[in-house]
């Protein structure tokens, strides 16, 4: 689906406070509540952008993350994504370019966990050739407005 500059005014509005009213969209973009209520309900249809939260993973629990870098044979690389992406600690799976053919993003309650997880589930899968993990310790930027729906 295809976004008119509307449609963009819409979602710059949300980015900046989400649970603001149509009504108070509609005010500050200077359009009527029902035309705003209409653009939300064709985009959320399209697949345009989906209404949801963030919440923060520590106050959740969860004190590790991971990004998980694969190695792959070519052929198993997709079946190797999708296994992943069935682990209850993946926020992240998917086929890459470049050096590693799978990237996924791990999160657990603790660091042992999560090498639990990738040496008993990923390092066994068939297909792995190489595996390399990161660790981050902080984050310059994250912008959760360009969260690919999947």
């Amino acid at each position: 689906m295809k976004l008119d500059s509307t449609d963009i005014a819409i979602l710059d509005v949300l980015k900046d406070n989400a649970r603001i009213s149509n009504r108070e969209v509609a005010r500050a973009l200077q359009l009527s509540e029902g035309l705003v209520r209409q653009r939300l309900k064709k985009m959320e249809d399209g697949r345009a952008m989906r209404l949801g939260l963030v919440a923060n993973i520590a106050s959740l629990g969860l004190g590790a993350g991971a990004i998980v870098r694969l190695r792959t044979t070519p052929a198993q690389a997709r079946h190797i994504a999708t296994r992943i992406a069935q682990l209850d600690c993946c926020a992240f799976s998917g086929v890459t370019l470049g050096r590693f053919d799978v990237l996924a993003y791990l999160t657990a309650s603790a660091r042992q966990d999560l090498a639990s997880v990738i040496e008993r589930d990923i390092a066994t899968l068939d297909g792995v050739v190489d595996i390399d993990v990161c660790e981050p310790v902080g984050s310059a930027k994250q912008r959760f407005d360009l969260i690919a729906i999947g």
